[in-house]
C-alpha cells in the first residue's frame, strides 16, 4: 500500500469514529508493511486531535419544541 494513501485511511478512519488506535492496527496489518507504520500513527492521532479541537456544527434538524403542532399546507 502506498503509504500516502495509508495515511489518508487511518486519518479518515480515526477521525470519524474517533477511534484512533482502532484504525491504525487493521490499516498497519492489513498490507504488512512496516515502513509505512511511523506515518499512519502521526496521520492517526493527528486527525483525531484536530476532529476533537474542532468546534461542533449546528445541529442538522432544530428541535422544535415539545407540544408544537406540525403545520401542513399552504400557509
Amino acid at each position: 500500500m502506498i503509504p500516502g494513501a495509508a495515511a489518508g485511511t487511518a486519518a479518515v478512519t480515526a477521525a470519524a469514529p474517533r477511534l484512533p488506535v482502532s484504525s491504525v492496527v487493521p490499516i498497519v496489518l492489513v498490507p504488512g508493511n512496516s515502513e509505512t507504520i511511523p506515518v499512519v500513527i502521526l496521520a492517526a492521532v493527528t486527525s483525531f486531535v484536530v476532529a476533537e479541537l474542532l468546534l461542533p456544527g449546528p445541529p442538522l434538524m432544530p428541535r422544535r419544541p415539545r407540544g408544537a403542532r406540525v403545520r401542513s399546507g399552504p400557509a
